[in-house]
């Protein structure tokens, strides 16, 4: 059963790391080069969709182009396995997009010497959890979160237990008990870059991560994860100015 908002921030960690960094940041140096070699990789491996038109069979797509044909001709996922290699392929495509319009700024606002760097990006950052939701209540969940989120530091939303690491941080915000366990709602997320994303002169932080149930005892279905996945771009235009959020893809 999913809280509402209560999340479990379980790892945060720093897989590309950031482009441009403070003098004492203890993170990886990596490119937009670098950082678009590897989506474009992840869109090489492509998956298949399946056409309910004259063909009647599952067709392949290894690039945003041919996904994007076989979506215009009706394709999509029948298994959960595609549904979710869709959804995620839907975000792939919008970041590829995205990337190949970013600058490289050694100009930004965000504190990147502390270990709870976290704290100062907009609670809003936080999607709803992963599942399969009718539209109903998917518009209840979303309407719910901005009301908890809006305008508020996710260091400023409560959480039961914190640990900071030099490249992770793992924070409990609440847990629910059920008959067959513990559940937690996971919120797991990695900042990969920073650059200019739009052409202002000051870089936006790339943050990806996943939204989820996570239990060690109870089975929560193959569909617990769908559209778990996020990506968002972190704006914040000075050093005083409130952080906001740019949603390219969900």
């Amino acid at each position: 059963m999913k809280a509402p908002i209560y999340i479990l921030i379980i790892s945060i960690s720093f897989t590309y790391a950031f482009e441009v960094l403070a003098q004492n940041s203890e993170l990886l140096v990596k490119t937009i080069d670098e950082y678009k070699k590897n989506i474009l990789k992840i869109e090489q491996r492509g998956g298949m969709l399946y056409c309910e038109d004259s063909s009647k069979r599952r067709d392949a797509f290894n690039s945003c182009k041919s996904f994007h044909s076989l979506q215009k001709r009706g394709c999509y996922g029948s298994t959960t396995y595609e549904m979710g290699n869709e959804i995620n392929y839907k975000r792939i495509c919008k970041k590829i997009a995205a990337i190949g319009k970013a600058t490289s700024s050694s100009m930004h606002f965000f504190n990147l010497d502390s270990k709870e760097w976290w704290k100062s990006l907009p609670a809003s950052i936080i999607p709803i959890p992963g599942g399969i939701y009718n539209d109903q209540l998917l518009e209840h969940q979303k309407l719910e979160d901005k009301k908890l989120l809006s305008k508020r530091l996710l260091g400023k939303v409560n959480y039961e237990s914190v640990t900071n690491k030099s490249d992770s941080v793992e924070i409990i915000l609440s847990s629910s008990k059920e008959d067959c366990g513990v559940v937690q709602d996971e919120l797991i997320m990695k900042a990969v870059l920073l650059a200019d994303f739009d052409g202002d002169g000051i870089s936006e932080m790339l943050i990806e991560g996943t939204r989820a149930d996570y239990s060690e005892t109870c089975h929560l279905g193959s569909g617990n994860r769908l559209g778990a996945g996020f990506s968002v771009l972190v704006k914040k235009n000075s050093k005083d100015a409130f952080p906001s959020v740019f949603p390219y893809s969900k």
